[in-house]
């Protein structure tokens, strides 16, 4: 009788653990985009989350070019969930060094954003220079946590008087639809 129960408890713990199969996140793509903020909200450190839409890829680079109007980024697909499973996600940016928003209370020296992604779905985390004060030369960081597990991470270093990357030449931008970042 006990080697039932044993096996019975062996069979649960296995069960649970495919059932409980690890997220990870995938880099589809990395680069410049282009997109359209269709809103911006300050946070309370001051810092304008925008509404997106029509997020395009426009060149493959981790070397970004220190100008306003730039969009940096990567795309990703979640994998280990089940399918259509909504999983909550942390953007963390680590910028080069700290800085003080217009309207920030104090320095950061990075932002955070938590959201709700569907597995199976593609991501967008990525930066934006809209404001003098994000222009900063050097090592920026885009991380992605479920709870306090780092998915993903990826650096992408902004130079000045770098040269813009050609575009796709894959005849057209590779863009699509998102609801919100």
């Amino acid at each position: 009788m006990p080697w039932r129960v044993t096996l019975a408890l062996v069979l649960l713990l296995v069960a649970t653990a495919v059932a409980r199969a690890e997220v990870r996140l995938d880099v589809v793509e990395h680069g410049l985009y282009a997109l359209e903020a269709e809103s911006t909200v300050r946070d309370a450190n001051g810092v304008g989350v925008d509404t997106v839409r029509n997020i395009c890829h426009l060149a493959t680079t981790a070397t970004i070019a220190l100008r306003q109007g730039t969009h940096f980024g990567l795309r990703y697909r979640m994998q280990g969930a089940a399918p259509d499973e909504i999983v909550t996600l942390t953007t963390v940016v680590r910028f080069p060094h700290e800085a003080r928003p217009p309207a920030g209370s104090a320095p950061i020296g990075s932002h955070a954003m938590t959201f709700e992604h569907r597995a199976g779905d593609l991501g967008y985390a990525g930066y934006g220079f809209d404001e003098p004060w994000e222009l900063m030369a050097g090592s920026w960081t885009v991380q992605i946590f479920n709870g306090t597990r780092q998915l993903l991470e990826f650096r992408f270093t902004v130079v000045e008087g770098a040269d813009e990357p050609r575009p796709s030449t894959r005849g057209t931008a590779d863009c699509f639809q998102m609801s919100s970042l």
